[in-house]
């Protein structure tokens, strides 16, 4: 048996607001706002976490051997 959605949409809702989905089992879904898409500023910064984290990893990788 397939699942229906309601959504609770206040005309006086702004973006970036929790939305709360009821489904008719009665079951209560909270959205949050997502963040907003990658910026090359952003994922530029990813980037060079996940750099960081690879070094650390191989400075781990060396002191074990």
């Amino acid at each position: 048996m397939a699942e229906t959605q309601q959504v609770r949409n206040n005309s006086n809702e702004e973006e970036g607001e929790v939305v709360e989905i009821v489904t008719t089992t009665g079951d209560v879904h909270v959205l949050e706002e997502q963040p907003p898409h990658f910026t090359s500023d952003s994922a530029q910064r990813l980037i060079q976490d996940i750099m960081f984290c690879n070094q650390d990893l191989d400075i781990i990788k060396q002191k074990k051997k």
